[in-house]
């Protein structure tokens, strides 16, 4: 307007009329302009709302979703841990309900003191094992927890006591706005801390480094208010307090005194960063792009790096592996168990196994003078735990000293899951004369042991063991693998998830004392089993409602069958075909799956099609089964396990140390004041019986699955998911955690012959009643009832000096008596 204006003056020419009009043209012109500009503005914001809402998907919704709930209840379980003693107890109790008293602090109240000395007994995969030797694959991790721990086990203190971290930027890394993606990560003592992984606002070079090395300096500062001391880097070595970067023009920006006023917030950055480095606080080191930790958390990884990354999984397995030949260390290889209370008082952090028990345990006056964790590695066989650890003998040594510094009070022994098993083995173990045994003679348990509370023993095997050797399977994977077909075995990029699985396991010789035991006489044959006529619905059958779903047939005996019609169909139908002279053929296999060798390959094509053809399997030919299939693993079981039914216990066969974590092919030892207790859930589905179908064929594959689409034909069917259930702890069945104490062991028969007396205590599952209950306190699932209340009262009355008649005798929900007896068993 102004040079229009002056234009017009110095012309000369125009009235001011002539101006006026110019002057409001122009001012038109700019409103026009103005208002086109917003306009275009309102519509260039619509347009990218739009995109943003067509961008938003259904996984943005689950993601949203999964957040939301994640978040709302982190904040819930914050508030109800922060809340205070003083707390109002009714504003609690609308929150959460009534709460009980944990059952330590009750029996104080009642009186109740440490008496007896405790030794707990791990199950499998709940014990920590950690590493002490290992290929280079596997460096820095010695003395780290390849498996389970606590928190405090989890993080624990390196010697160098350095901070480092890492740092990278993927540059205009995103095709849509061109905005880069930083991230860092820092390790404390050699332990990850913190990491993030962030779009950057704005098109700009990357703040990344400044970030990263501020994180560092906070948690410098924060260690040394800690009083944990931290030596700062010297200018030589750089060790202390480190951050790699794999972008040689950052590091000379952040060290070079020259100026780069060029470059964006220079002076804040440059000085910042220069004037640590100066103080010799900080220093910055070059690392390989292939060593930069940070990768993951600005880019997708190029193919070599992926695989990579590939590798630390399988370098895992390889070391939690042992020899295919021998059951024990591979070369090169020594992972051990963890010692003390903190071997599996946390599987994970967060997750506890032992932990509830122990402190209700030391509510009463229990502590570690009077608790010992009877920690083993439970991959190995019973006996190679002697034979390489001599685990047994250091079982014994503690028992014995615990006894006599505790006024001989004899001790009361808890194992869980299959340490139930181990333990029965150690009993024979300690009473069995030397080299072979632990030379303690026939009357160490009537004077060391007062009583062995078994909780959710697997005395007679489980049929979970058998899906897991045969297809590394189990209910809740075979779901998984239907849901993403191909993605657990799949061969692209090396994941064949399953067959590193089944590769590991099927060397760890502790699986194999859990296939199941008695053959047929115990767990039914092609028309019959025990369970005959189990409902699902026992609460409903409980209260005498008989309308709530039609009867069903299920031919438990038949723990694998290849297609539902062939479980359904009466055994005279069944055409099978006999495998166990069956011509192998040749490999299923060539050689590119060699990393992933399973003993599937070397049965090659026949073999496979002679296992399908046999159709159906019971107890006893699951174990021909397994000889067929896997031939190297069952030649290490026939020496360490045994599966069948003793005929005479005076046969000196039954020395051997393979009878001896059978029930059915051992006594019990010679102490008539002993007290056995079987402890379980009742009230959860549980695994009983298989229907199969051949996998589809691939390069790598296991050639047999779970057929997840078998379901049955009524509402309330014990068959779902291709899986058929009967009452349990959701790992071991009723049968196997019960039959002893209700009948093998019951008065004095062939396997007690001095009448040591047995008790049932079942605990009937109940869901938690809210979301802060957590795992719940009424619990029969198979390692959360180790926090079930009623059954922690139990155990500590025990210890205290209870008998099983003071607890009331037996306790029972379930069937575990009708089942026992119609099974016909000599005693």
């Amino acid at each position: 307007m102004a040079l229009l204006r002056r234009r017009n003056k110095a012309s000369g020419s125009g009235t001011k009329e002539e101006e006026e009009g110019a002057e409001i043209e122009v001012e038109e012109d700019d409103d026009k302009n103005k208002k086109e500009k917003k306009k275009l503005g309102k519509t260039e914001k619509a347009n990218s709302s739009k995109k943003a809402k067509e961008k938003w998907s259904c996984v943005d919704s689950c993601c949203w979703l999964i957040g939301c709930i994640c978040t709302i209840w982190w904040l819930l379980l914050f508030l109800y841990k922060a809340m205070p003693a003083s707390f109002p107890q009714f504003v609690t109790e609308a929150i959460t309900g009534p709460l009980p008293d944990p059952p330590g602090l009750k029996l104080r109240k009642e009186g109740l003191r440490a008496e007896h000395p405790v030794v707990f007994v791990p199950g499998i995969v709940t014990g920590g094992l950690e590493l002490w030797e290992g290929h280079q694959c596997a460096e820095g991790l010695f003395r780290k927890r390849l498996w389970g721990g606590t928190f405090g086990e989890v993080y624990k203190r390196n010697e160098s006591r350095s901070i480092e971290g890492f740092t990278d930027v993927d540059w205009v890394g995103s095709i849509e706005d061109k905005r880069s993606t930083s991230g860092y990560c820092t390790f404390v003592w050699g332990n990850l801390v913190t990491w993030r992984s962030k779009k950057q606002t704005v098109v700009a070079r990357s703040s990344a480094e400044a970030h990263g090395i501020s994180e560092m300096l906070w948690l410098k500062l924060l260690l040394e208010e800690l009083e944990m001391k931290i030596n700062l880097p010297l200018k030589i070595d750089c060790d202390n307090l480190r951050i790699d970067c794999d972008n040689k023009a950052a590091i000379s920006i952040s060290c070079n005194p020259v100026h780069h006023d060029q470059r964006k917030h220079a002076e804040v950055d440059r000085y910042f960063i220069k004037e640590k480095i100066e103080d010799g606080i900080l220093c910055i080191t070059y690392v390989s792009t292939s060593d930069q930790v940070a990768d993951v958390l600005t880019k997708a990884l190029a193919r070599k790096m992926f695989e990579r990354q590939i590798d630390k999984p399988s370098c895992w397995v390889e070391h939690m592996s042992l020899d295919n030949e021998t059951g024990l260390d591979p070369p090169g290889v020594r992972v051990r168990p963890v010692s003390g209370l903190v071997a599996a008082d946390y599987f994970a952090p967060g997750y506890f196994v032992w932990a509830v028990l122990i402190a209700n345990l030391a509510r009463v006056g229990y502590e570690e003078k009077n608790m010992y964790m009877a920690a083993y590695d439970w991959r190995l066989s019973f006996q190679n735990t002697e034979v390489r650890d001599q685990t047994l003998s250091r079982i014994k040594s503690n028992i014995e000293l615990m006894v006599a510094t505790n006024g001989g009070k004899k001790a009361v022994i808890l194992p869980h899951s299959m340490g139930v098993l181990y333990f029965l083995h150690f009993m024979k173990w300690v009473e069995a004369p030397a080299p072979m045994g632990g030379g303690g003679g026939p009357d160490w348990c009537s004077k060391h042991i007062k009583a062995v509370i078994n909780i959710g023993g697997p005395f007679l095997g489980v049929p979970k063991a058998v899906a897991g050797l045969f297809s590394a399977e189990a209910k809740d994977i075979a779901v998984a693998r239907a849901i993403a077909p191909g993605f657990l075995d799949n061969d692209r990029f090396r994941l064949q998830t399953l067959q590193h699985v089944m590769r590991m396991t099927r060397t760890w010789d502790s699986t194999l004392s859990m296939i199941p035991k008695g053959g047929d006489t115990i767990w039914g044959g092609m028309d019959w089993s025990p369970e005959e006529g189990y409902s699902p619905s026992r609460e409903k059958q409980r209260n005498n409602d008989t309308q709530f779903s039609q009867s069903e047939i299920v031919n438990y005996g038949r723990i694998i069958s290849f297609g539902k019609d062939v479980a359904e169909a009466p055994s005279s139908e069944i055409e099978r075909v006999d495998f166990r002279g069956a011509i192998k053929g040749s490999n299923v296999a060539n050689t590119t799956c060699r990393d992933v060798w399973t003993e599937y390959h070397d049965m090659g094509l026949g073999g496979i099609r002679a296992v399908a053809d046999h159709k159906v399997y019971t107890a006893e030919s699951i174990i021909d089964l397994l000889y067929f299939v896997a031939p190297k693993m069952m030649a290490r079981s026939s020496a360490h396990f045994s599966y069948g039914i003793a005929d005479n216990l005076e046969d000196p066969k039954y020395s051997h140390y393979k009878y001896w974590s059978n029930p059915l092919e051992t006594k019990l030892p010679n102490a008539p004041d002993m007290e056995i207790f079987s402890l379980y859930g009742v009230g959860i589905p549980t695994e009983r019986a298989y229907i199969y179908e051949s996998s589809p064929s691939a390069e790598c594959y296991i050639p047999f699955q779970i057929n997840t689409s078998a379901n049955g034909d009524i509402e309330d069917s014990c068959l779902k998911d291709g899986v058929y259930t009967v009452d349990g702890d959701e790992t071991v069945p009723v049968l196997s955690a019960g039959f002893m104490c209700a009948k093998g062991w019951r008065g004095k028969t062939r396997f007690n012959p001095s009448g040591i007396k047995t008790y049932i205590r079942e605990y009937d599952h109940s869901p938690p009643s809210h979301l802060l209950e957590g795992r719940g306190t009424q619990s029969g699932a198979h390692v959360d009832i180790m926090g079930n209340f009623a059954l922690i009262e139990d155990i500590i009355r025990v210890a205290a000096g209870a008998k099983g008649e003071d607890l009331g005798g037996d306790k029972v929900y379930s069937d575990i008596f009708k089942w026992s007896d119609k099974i016909s068993l000599p005693l």
